[in-house]
Order: C-alpha cells, then structure tokens, then sequence
C-alpha cells in the first residue's frame, strides 16, 4: 500500500465498512481524509461508519460535507430522508 495513495485507503474503508469492520474503516478513511481532503468519497463512507457506531452527529457532519464535495447526492438525500 503506497502511504500516500488516498484512493487506496478510500478503497480499504469501504471494503472496511461494507464487511462490518467499522472501526477499521474510519481508521483508513480517516487517513484518506488527511491525504485528499476535498473527497466527498471518503466523508461519505466516514459518516456512513459513524452512523453504524450510532455516532448520529459525526455522521451527519461528514455526510454534509461530502454533499459540499459533491459525492452521490442522490444516496445523500435518502440517508437524510432516513433519519
């Protein structure tokens, strides 16, 4: 894993959270966050992981940012629609 490859460790958190591995994913996501800060990506899947932490204000932060970013409007909206 190159150290410095952010979309690697957006990779490895969504493959983190989608296997149920939650505090494994925020720790890659976060990282991926240090190295690209403007991925809507990363804060999307970050506020996703919260979410399943029932971190319900950290996961709305981040799902707001992404939504700044421009990530996936359309799965952002039903995540608010959700709550």
């Amino acid at each position: 894993l190159d150290a410095n490859c952010a979309p690697a460790y957006i990779n490895l958190g969504e493959i983190y959270y989608k296997s149920d591995r939650i505090e494994s994913a925020i720790v890659y996501l976060n990282q991926a966050i240090e190295l690209f800060p403007s991925s809507g990506e990363a804060y999307y899947y970050r506020g996703k992981a919260y979410e399943a932490l029932g971190m319900l204000c950290q996961a709305q932060a981040d799902v707001a940012r992404a939504c700044q970013l421009g990530h996936a409007p359309g799965a952002i909206e039903s995540f608010f629609r959700s709550k």
